[in-house]
């Protein structure tokens, strides 16, 4: 029995049973995607500001089930040359081998992560972006850490 879905596609039947249609039905329904993209290539670096922020208001955050509320952190924020890929995992910013792992948006191409270790990071150390995965290489950015300000939010 021939099946198609809601553009009219002929539905490819693989595996006895599971359907899935072919990329006729992506470029049919309009949703041409372009040319396949690596989804592990992050982009460049080319600005940092780093800012050490007092909040008036807690910060709250999430760590080991805990939920806590941060006074003070390290703001990091970045542009890139070019939009880090949409997926899954959230890339890491490092500043030297310590991790920021929770980011926001932060306009056009940038993004800020939050540092709350503080004293873990040090004039100095390099900045990377990375993924969160053993086998997956840090981007060095030629930045180095340093707070450019201290601001109250």
């Amino acid at each position: 029995m021939r099946r198609f879905n809601a553009f009219g596609v002929l539905l490819v039947s693989l595996w006895g049973g599971c359907t899935m249609t072919g990329d006729a039905a992506r470029l049919g329904s309009g949703l041409d995607a372009g040319p396949p993209r690596d989804i592990w290539t992050l982009p460049d670096i080319i600005w940092v500001d780093v800012e050490r922020v007092t909040y008036g208001t807690p910060r709250r955050r999430v760590t080991g089930g805990r939920v806590l509320q941060e006074t003070e952190a390290v703001e990091v924020t970045i542009q890139t040359d070019g939009p880090i890929p949409i997926r899954a995992l959230a890339p890491l910013l490092y500043v030297g081998d310590t991790v920021l792992m929770e980011s926001e948006p932060a306009g056009h191409l940038r993004y800020r992560f939050f540092g709350f270790d503080v004293g873990y990071m040090q004039e100095g150390d390099p900045i990377s972006l990375g993924w969160p995965v053993s086998n997956s290489s840090r981007k060095m950015s030629g930045f180095s850490f340093r707070i450019d300000r201290t601001v109250k939010r």
